[in-house]
This record gives C-alpha cells, sequence and structure tokens, in this order.
C-alpha cells in the first residue's frame, strides 16, 4: 500500500507513526522498550477542525525517534468529551498504530487529488504555519489514517 500511494500522490517515505493509547504514563514503559527514549508534552488547547467542525482537544503527547522515524505516542485528554480521532479510534479499535504521516510539498494539491480518489479529510489545520491534515482511506484500505504535513 505505502508504495503505491507514495507513488500515486507523490507522499514519500513514511517519517512518522503515530500509536493512541488510554493511559500515555503506562504506555511509555513498553513504547521506550520498543523505540528508546521519548519527550512528554501537553498540549492543552490546540484548534482543530474535525469531521466540518470547529473545535479544540488537549492531548498528552511523547515523540521518540528510531533512526529517521518520529515515533509519536498520543493520548487524548479533554475534559469536554472531544478527543477528536484519538478517541474515535480507541472506541472503535483500542489501542495500537493510529496513523502515518507522509510530508508533501502542496498539501491542497495532495488533498484534491486524494479526495477525488475516495479518501476523506477528517481533521487537521490547514491554516497553521505548518499545514497538516488526517486522511480517511476508503474502506478496502483499513482504519490506519494517513497524516500528510506539508
Amino acid at each position: 500500500m505505502t508504495q503505491q500511494l507514495s507513488e500515486t500522490y507523490h507522499l514519500g517515505d513514511i517519517d512518522q507513526i503515530a500509536f493512541v493509547v488510554n493511559n500515555l504514563d503506562i504506555a511509555l514503559s513498553t513504547y521506550t522498550t520498543l523505540f528508546g527514549s521519548f519527550k512528554s508534552v501537553l498540549l492543552p488547547n490546540i484548534p482543530v477542525v474535525y469531521r466540518d467542525k470547529e473545535t479544540s482537544i488537549a492531548l498528552k503527547m511523547a515523540f521518540g525517534k528510531n533512526e529517521s522515524l518520529e515515533v509519536e505516542i498520543i493520548e487524548p485528554v479533554n475534559k469536554n468529551g472531544e478527543t477528536g480521532p484519538f478517541g474515535e479510534h480507541l472506541k472503535t479499535h483500542g489501542e495500537g498504530l493510529h496513523h502515518v504521516r507522509f510530508k508533501v510539498k502542496n498539501l491542497q494539491e495532495t488533498l484534491r487529488l486524494m479526495e477525488a480518489d475516495g479518501y476523506k479529510n477528517i481533521y487537521g489545520n490547514l491554516n497553521s504555519d505548518r499545514p497538516w491534515a488526517y486522511i480517511e482511506a476508503p474502506d478496502k484500505l483499513g482504519h490506519t489514517l494517513i497524516e500528510l504535513i506539508e
């Protein structure tokens, strides 16, 4: 799938994999054993658009590196109940792989091409200094999301 996606949409290599968990502090011991050390951060209020609705979410996150691959672990922590695609994934699929990320040169153009083929932009911030979007693949490709970042 990755080779075909990369060629069709000019995505390049995967530069990040991300996992969603119920409790970051507990999960870190497992992921540290697999990938090495992580740096944890709390993102208290991120303005985003999720499934066509403007909202904000809060996340506890940890970032690590395994050679050129960034590893991200995410715990949704919103008190208002909005947990975006992370809480949705936990409810539907449980803990585990959430998304893979590709860097793109022109996010708007890549989104246009992918949406024409049945992919759906469900989450992101296209107006930030570094625009990004999470793309939901057609059902036949499974539930792992694709993150695009400019």
